[in-house]
């Protein structure tokens, strides 16, 4: 089975597509029109580590259940209250500011 090609050629003008450049569009008959544009083909089946892919969908945020981590004090009020309560275990946070 050959493999598909990885570009297509679209008229600016009309929108026709083509495997193959063409002087002019047989669609509108413009010349110069089809402009060659990268094809993003998305593979079906497993993922990297073999687990199936599963396909993203939206969430109302409604549905969206809260979660409380457990949170431990830093000791400074400020920086805790930043943090939402504390830091949550196994995070990272990064600090940044002026000197």
């Amino acid at each position: 089975m050959p493999k598909q090609p990885n570009t297509t050629f679209i008229c600016q003008s009309c929108g026709f597509q083509s495997r193959k450049w063409l002087g002019k569009c047989p669609e509108c008959g413009e010349w110069n029109s089809l402009v060659e544009e990268r094809v993003v083909t998305k593979k079906k089946g497993a993922g990297r580590n073999g687990f199936r892919l599963r396909e993203p969908k939206a969430v109302a945020y409604t549905e969206i259940e809260s979660q409380d981590d457990v949170r431990v004090s830093s000791g400074v009020t400020e920086f805790d209250r930043v943090l939402g309560g504390g830091i949550v275990p196994g995070t990272l946070v990064l600090l940044g500011g002026v000197r």
